[in-house]
């Protein structure tokens, strides 16, 4: 079921999933992921690694590939990425691929049982230039 909504994104208008491999096995480790908002030409950039494969910069590459590719190639406007504050790694993964981060939205997320707060980051065409 999960595989087949993330192959359904780009068929239904949602956004895109692609996967994180080993470039010598093919073995998937991850995923990237752009979700279409409501405000036009605006997407949501999202990602996570198996345990295993953290630590190797994976996500960093994966970020560095699609945010770009997203912003020139595809003509958005605007990425944003949520993370939440303890999230360090996922900070430094953004920044490296020139998000800026913009202010923190508080209990914004929502987990489960509980909420949390987000740090909001963008990459807008003009942060690449």
């Amino acid at each position: 079921m999960w595989i087949e909504r993330q192959w359904g994104r780009a068929d239904n208008g949602e956004g895109l999933s692609l996967a994180i491999a080993d470039a010598d096995s093919g073995e998937a480790l991850g995923a990237v992921v752009l979700l279409l908002r409501r405000q036009p030409r605006t997407a949501e950039l999202g990602y996570w690694l198996i345990p295993r494969a953290r630590g190797r910069g994976l996500g960093s590459r994966a970020v560095a590939l699609l945010a770009p590719w997203a912003v020139i190639d595809a003509r958005l406007a605007r990425v944003e990425a949520l993370v939440v504050p303890q999230n360090i790694a996922s900070q430094r993964v953004l920044e490296k691929a020139r998000f800026r981060r913009e202010g923190l939205l508080r209990s914004y997320l929502v987990f489960d049982r509980r909420r949390a707060d987000a740090f909001i980051y963008s990459l807008l065409p003009s942060d690449l230039a």
